[in-house]
């Protein structure tokens, strides 16, 4: 028997930065610049098993982690685009973990659309994936980032009802989960980067260490 061949996921350069693709060089290290031929690339079951409940079959096609490929058409429909040459690059960063630098998360924002046909901006980091739509990139990021742990306010308002905080922190400082929770889910790198704007039903105490 022949052995199932493994890709690399490695997100870090050999410069040390780290890249907002799924994988900093070989078969996996697809851009939208230059992206994979087909659709076979983005079955996360064997690419990123590790990430899926024991009991789930592996051998299943989980493309970008949905178990229904209709679920994550626009996605499919942004790398069609792509392969056509159509892939419009708003702001790409990468990240850093280096001592003194600090650590930033890498980020890439590039013009898309939503299954609702609505025009936006669609920010990829590694294999995750969020679609914000607006007007204008700047506007758009000012408000979603306003919101922690989430970047929509009715998820705030669902899940912690009027007892919420609004913040904003640099878009290098955010680290996006999974695209198909629904929820637009968000983690912060480093709290002290995090800037507390406003504060519904409740009162925000900030904690500061030696104090």
């Amino acid at each position: 028997m022949s052995r199932r061949r493994r890709y690399s996921t490695r997100t870090v350069a050999d410069d040390g930065r780290i890249v907002p693709w799924l994988a900093a060089w070989g078969p996996l290290s697809y851009t939208p610049e230059d992206p994979p031929p087909r659709d076979y690339f983005f079955q996360y079951g064997w690419v990123l098993p590790g990430i899926f409940n024991p009991p789930d079959a592996k051998r299943c096609h989980f493309y970008f982690g949905a178990s229904v490929k209709d679920h994550a058409d626009e996605l499919f429909s942004f790398w069609r685009n792509a392969r056509e040459g159509r892939a419009v690059r708003v702001a790409c960063y990468f990240g850093t973990a280096r001592g003194g630098a600090g650590v930033t998360a890498p980020v890439a924002v590039y013009l898309a659309r939503d299954f609702r046909g609505r025009d936006g901006y669609l920010l990829m980091q590694h294999g995750s994936y969020q679609f914000v739509a607006g007007d204008g990139l700047a506007g758009e990021l000012w408000r979603v980032t306003h919101q922690g742990f989430t970047l929509a306010r009715w998820v705030a308002e669902a899940k912690f009802g009027p007892h919420f905080v609004k913040c904003k922190t640099p878009v290098g400082n955010v680290r996006f989960t999974t695209f198909f929770s629904g929820e637009q889910e968000a983690r912060v790198i480093d709290p002290d980067r995090v800037e507390f704007t406003e504060s519904v039903g409740c009162r925000v105490e900030r904690r500061v260490v030696g104090a």
